[in-house]
């Protein structure tokens, strides 16, 4: 088996099912050494390190993901790791439970958003990734031809998710109210902030309305858009092998409005800066740079950083009946979240104002 043993007997025997399984399917040659888990590993093999992975997925959506790739590739974003064909001419591997695909290893570090260099070359990436990934039609690997319905198109999700979240916002709230008299910090804190999470979480809805939301919608489903749909500083690797950070882990993408990865990284990105203006500001020009934002596209950001999204996790997260002394810990970081919504909303509507973008934004 590659490498030596590990002290734990079930790993050893996960390497040896990969190695002998799995990895044989391809022209690797010697493997020298498997290490990672318990869905990617790293390869080491006399031709180089490559990359395993297991896919949670349907084969059509895996061909889907391949095809993505291939497609950006073609129309100049290479910065990403193809998969690699198996020595029988397959581009992935089903051993009858789990999907397995392999590609390159790419060398490097992750990105930090953290850091204005690395956050500068996040947001050029993207624009580069997407003016490659328009006008794609994904076709059906027995005969080539184009398919009849494309899978994993989740176009305008936006205004169902958010009305599920302001839905879970009141929910939770709920469950809080129900332990005020017991004389719970966080609980007396969010009942006395449940109302105003919520009409955030509304505003934002009526926010997209006013964007003309489902104009941006129709206009990227006819030129075919992808949206990577987990953009993070993560998937982005500063490589050694030249300029430029490599794009990985597209197993999310989908059919959708690109703007949503933008503003999402956007979403990320400006709570590490306190919501500085100034860096709102770059991340919208460096972008535009590559691939220039419309009114549409800007109004339909401003919408998305309106919903309150830092705190609907808080919430979906901590949740009520956890112990009190933890709770107590808890409220405190409920506070400085709430500081943030007043940066957040004094960012959105300076974006409104500079930017004449004619929305109307309740403080």
């Amino acid at each position: 088996m590659a490498g030596k043993k590990t002290k734990d007997p079930q790993q050893d025997a996960e390497f040896k099912y990969l190695e002998d399984v799995i990895l044989r399917e391809y022209d690797l040659r010697a493997v020298k050494k498997i290490k990672g888990g318990p869905r990617a590993w790293k390869v080491a093999t006399d031709r180089g390190d490559r990359f395993l992975k297991l896919a949670r997925c349907t084969r059509e959506e895996l061909d889907f993901v391949r095809q993505v790739l291939e497609h950006t590739a073609n129309h100049g974003f290479r910065r990403i790791a193809r998969f690699i064909v198996t020595k029988f001419g397959d581009h992935f591997i089903h051993d009858g439970l789990n999907f397995y695909y392999l590609t390159d290893w790419i060398e490097g570090k992750e990105c930090s958003l953290a850091k204005l260099p690395h956050l500068e070359e996040a947001v050029f990436t993207l624009a580069e990734f997407h003016q490659a990934a328009r006008e794609f039609t994904p076709r059906k690997r027995e005969s080539g031809g184009p398919r009849e319905e494309p899978i994993r198109q989740e176009w305008g999700i936006w205004q169902k998710v958010f009305e599920e979240r302001a839905g879970r916002i009141q929910e939770v709230a709920r469950g809080y109210e129900s332990r005020t008299s017991l004389g719970n910090q966080l609980a007396q804190l969010v009942s006395s902030k449940a109302s105003s999470i919520y009409g955030w979480a509304i505003q934002a809805l009526r926010l997209l309305e006013q964007a003309n939301f489902r104009e941006l919608v129709e206009r990227d489903r006819k030129s075919r858009t992808i949206s990577h749909r987990s953009y993070t500083g993560s998937n982005l690797i500063h490589s050694k092998k030249g300029r430029g950070a490599f794009l990985v882990d597209l197993d999310h993408c989908v059919y959708d409005v690109q703007v949503h990865d933008l503003a999402r990284l956007m979403g990320r990105a400006l709570p590490k800066y306190q919501w500085d203006i100034t860096i709102a500001r770059q991340i919208m020009d460096w972008y535009s740079c590559i691939r220039p934002l419309d009114e549409l596209e800007q109004k339909a950001i401003v919408a998305y950083l309106a919903f309150p999204h830092r705190l609907y996790r808080f919430l979906e997260v901590s949740g009520p009946g956890g112990d009190m002394e933890e709770e107590a810990k808890l409220a405190g970081k409920f506070q400085q979240e709430l500081l943030q919504e007043d940066l957040r909303k004094q960012l959105l509507w300076r974006l409104v104002t500079e930017r004449k973008l004619g929305l109307e934004l309740e403080m």
